[in-house]
């Protein structure tokens, strides 16, 4: 199922109540995997991140869990993006003008999430 929150400009697969189980960071190719789990069953769900600018993950514990998730860009102008924005400390007009996109993950419990990424997979 995919969904997008009012802020998201890029439907994302529903990521509310999946934990955040694994984070992969290549630093030399600049980009990030997250790795979100089913806790009931299971089932494992990967988006990768290129062109990594800058990463936020944290505090990071036994239990992971997302409330909402959002690509936020050159149209968003929420508090979510503002939080994004002082996260990751990537410059505004990056992400306005289109250079950079937001990955913003609102957690229920557990850690927060935000990449300053160009482009991404799942």
């Amino acid at each position: 199922m995919y969904f997008s929150t009012p802020q998201s400009e890029i439907a994302l697969p529903d990521l509310h109540d999946l934990e955040i189980g694994e984070v992969l960071i290549d630093r030399i190719r600049r980009s990030v995997s997250l790795v979100f789990i089913n806790p009931v069953s299971g089932e494992r769900l990967t988006l990768k991140f290129f062109g990594v600018s800058a990463l936020h993950v944290g505090p990071l514990g036994l239990q992971n869990v997302v409330l909402e998730a959002a690509v936020l860009g050159t149209h968003s102008t929420t508090e979510i993006f503002d939080r994004a924005l002082l996260l990751t400390k990537e410059v505004r007009s990056k992400v306005e003008s289109g250079q950079t996109k937001l990955f913003y993950a609102e957690p229920s419990w557990g850690a927060e999430c935000a990449i300053a990424f160009q482009g991404f997979s799942l």
